[in-house]
């Protein structure tokens, strides 16, 4: 028999209010252990502010978030230490350069030096930052930033990657790279929760799609090379 795969993610109705508004409304999600699922809907559909629970910087008003079976308000210092998150607006101390910020964030998660000039040495290379990296972070693009943004939050090997609307500004190669990084990551058991707004990336990369409508989970689709992403969509968002 196939052994059991552990949840990565265990979000269970979960509810987020400002005032009248529920921004989140009764959330029920799973993800397992070595999964990459995106999270899509329109803007203002709440999915930032899921995202943000999970990872700490809200509180929920009721329901439960367990991060590999730990809870997120009773045990948040244990559950930070599985994950990273690149926020919809990534912003690196910019008095540093890009190399600074990456040594900077690998020493706070107690990773050693040589592993650092590893997986720096890597990502500079598929993200063609050669020329910047040793450049102030004030003087990067948008595009840039998120670039070392994933560079520093994929530095200790996290357990789960949460991502908020991660590929504007990025140019075509530079979203097939990221695409395919996060691809490379989820097959060596990492698991990933990305949001975004844009079909096609989610289409292409993510196995399985969540659709966030009006603060609720509207519709859970695996994708194939049949899936019509566009028309699963438009129905689960038309009302």
């Amino acid at each position: 028999m196939p052994s059991h795969i552990p949840s990565a993610l265990e979000v269970n109705g979960v509810i987020k209010s400002y005032g009248s508004l529920k921004a989140v409304n009764n959330v029920n999600l799973t993800i397992s252990q070595g999964t990459f699922l995106s999270l899509i809907g329109p803007n203002g559909a709440g999915k930032s502010t899921l995202l943000k629970m999970i990872v700490g910087l809200l509180r929920q008003d009721k329901g439960s978030i367990r991060i590999f079976g730990k809870d997120t308000l009773s045990d948040g210092l244990h559950t930070k230490g599985y994950i990273s998150y690149i926020s919809d607006e990534p912003t690196p101390y910019e008095y540093l350069t890009g190399e600074e910020f990456i040594a900077l964030t690998a020493r706070l998660r107690g990773v050693a030096d040589n592993k650092v000039r590893e997986y720096q040495k890597y990502y500079v290379e598929a993200f063609g930052l050669h020329d910047i990296i040793h450049q102030q972070i004030s003087e990067y693009s948008r595009g840039s930033k998120q670039k070392v943004a994933f560079i520093a939050a994929m530095v200790h090997t996290p357990q789960l990657l949460i991502i908020d609307e991660p590929v504007v500004g990025l140019d075509p190669t530079s979203i097939e790279t990221f695409g395919r990084e996060l691809q490379t990551y989820v097959k060596k058991g990492g698991t990933v929760l990305l949001a975004t707004h844009i079909l096609s990336f989610a289409a292409d990369y993510a196995a399985t799609v969540a659709v966030l409508h009006k603060g609720s989970i509207q519709k859970e689709q695996r994708i194939t090379s049949k899936t019509d992403l566009n028309s699963i969509y438009e129905l689960a968002t038309r009302a």
